[in-house]
C-alpha cells in the first residue's frame, strides 16, 4: 500500500534513542512499526475476508476494535496506526461487501433465469403436446374424410347422400378448428413474453401491506402461486391480481420501478416485496383494468388467522 512504503500508514510520536544512538531507535520504531502493521494487517484480511450481508457491521466493529486494541498495547512503544489508514481498511472491507453483494445478486439473477427457463420450457412442452393432440385428431379427420368421400361417391341413396354430405362439411369444419388452435398454438410458441404478473400477500409471514410483485407464463397463473406457498413460508399467499401483459417481464419491471422506494430489500433488489398498501394496489388494477384477469380485495389469511385463534386458546 501506498501508505505504508511512505511511512505514514504507522508513525511514531517520539524519536527513540537506544543506547545514546539515533540509529538504534529508529531501528527499533521501524521494527515496532512493521510489527504493529502486520498485526492490524493479519487480523483484517481475516475479516475482510469473511465479511458478507449479515455480518458487515460486526466486521467493521471489529477492525475499528483492533485498531484502538493495537494502538493501546503500543502506546509505550510510542508507535501508532493512523486514522487514515483504518479509513483504508474501512474502505477496503466495504468494497469487499459490495462485492459480495454482487456476488450474491449475480447468484440471484442465474437462479431466477434458470426458474425462467426452467417454466418456458415446461410451457413449450405443453404446447407441443396440445399441438400433437390436435395434429392426430387431424390425421384422422382426413382418413375420415376420405372414407366418406369415397362411400358418397359409390352410394345411390339420395337419403344416404345428404346424410354423408353433411357428415364431411362437421368433419372439415372441426379439420379447421383444429387448424386454427394449432395456428393459436404457433402464436403462443412464439409470444415468449406473454404471461401474467401477480400480486400477493402472505400477512403472517410478512405483516400488513406487505406485497409481492412477480410473473408467471403458465395458463393457469396461480398454479405459480401455489408453489410459492410451500415449506418455504409458514402460511399460504394470498392473490389480490393477475394481469395479462403481451410483455409481462416488462409490465414487472415498470412496477417495480414504480415502487422502488417502497422495497422491503433495499441491498437486494431482485427480491420483489414492497411496503404499499390496497389502495396502491387498487390504482394498479384501474390503471390495467382491461387486462386485469382477476382482482380480490380481501387478504384472507385464513392459516393465520385461524393459527392466532388456537394460540389465544392455548394461552
Amino acid at each position: 500500500m501506498k501508505l505504508e512504503k511512505n511511512k505514514t500508514a504507522a508513525v511514531c510520536d517520539t524519536e527513540l534513542i537506544v543506547n545514546g544512538d539515533k540509529r538504534q531507535g529508529k531501528a527499533m520504531t521501524n521494527a515496532n512499526i512493521n510489527q504493529i502493521l502486520k498485526n492490524f494487517n493479519l487480523e483484517c484480511d481475516v475479516i475482510i475476508d469473511k465479511v458478507k450481508t449479515s455480518n458487515i457491521e460486526n466486521s467493521t466493529k471489529k477492525i475499528q476494535k483492533a485498531f484502538k486494541s493495537l494502538n493501546k498495547l503500543n502506546e509505550r512503544n510510542k508507535v501508532r496506526i493512523t486514522q487514515t489508514y483504518l479509513n483504508l481498511k474501512l474502505d477496503e472491507l466495504n468494497l469487499a461487501y459490495e462485492y459480495q453483494l454482487k456476488k450474491e445478486e449475480e447468484k440471484e439473477i442465474l437462479r431466477e433465469e434458470r426458474e425462467k427457463q426452467k417454466e418456458e420450457a415446461k410451457i413449450q412442452k405443453k404446447l407441443d403436446k396440445e399441438k400433437n393432440k390436435y395434429t392426430k385428431e387431424n390425421e384422422k379427420i382426413d382418413t375420415d374424410i376420405t372414407k366418406k368421400t369415397e362411400t358418397l361417391e359409390k352410394t345411390t341413396s339420395d337419403d344416404e347422400k345428404e346424410k354423408l354430405k353433411q357428415e364431411i362439411e362437421e368433419l372439415k369444419q372441426a379439420l379447421q378448428n383444429n387448424n386454427q388452435e394449432i395456428e393459436n398454438i404457433e402464436t403462443k410458441k412464439q409470444e415468449t413474453g406473454a404471461g401474467y404478473v401477480y400480486i400477493i400477500s402472505n400477512i403472517g409471514s410478512f405483516g400488513k401491506d406487505v406485497y409481492k410483485i412477480g410473473v408467471t407464463r403458465r395458463d393457469e397463473p396461480q398454479d405459480k402461486i401455489n408453489e410459492l406457498s410451500n415449506a418455504s413460508v409458514p402460511f399460504k399467499y394470498d392473490t389480490h391480481a393477475f394481469i395479462f401483459s403481451d410483455d409481462a417481464y416488462e409490465l414487472e419491471k415498470n412496477l417495480h420501478d414504480k415502487f422502488d422506494d417502497k422495497r422491503v430489500n433495499k441491498v437486494n433488489k431482485r427480491k420483489e416485496f414492497f411496503n404499499i398498501n390496497m389502495d396502491e394496489v387498487k390504482q394498479i388494477v384501474e390503471k390495467h383494468k382491461t387486462e386485469v384477469h382477476s382482482f380480490n380485495e380481501t387478504s384472507e389469511a385464513q392459516e393465520y388467522h385461524d393459527s392466532k385463534k388456537i394460540e389465544k386458546q392455548q394461552t
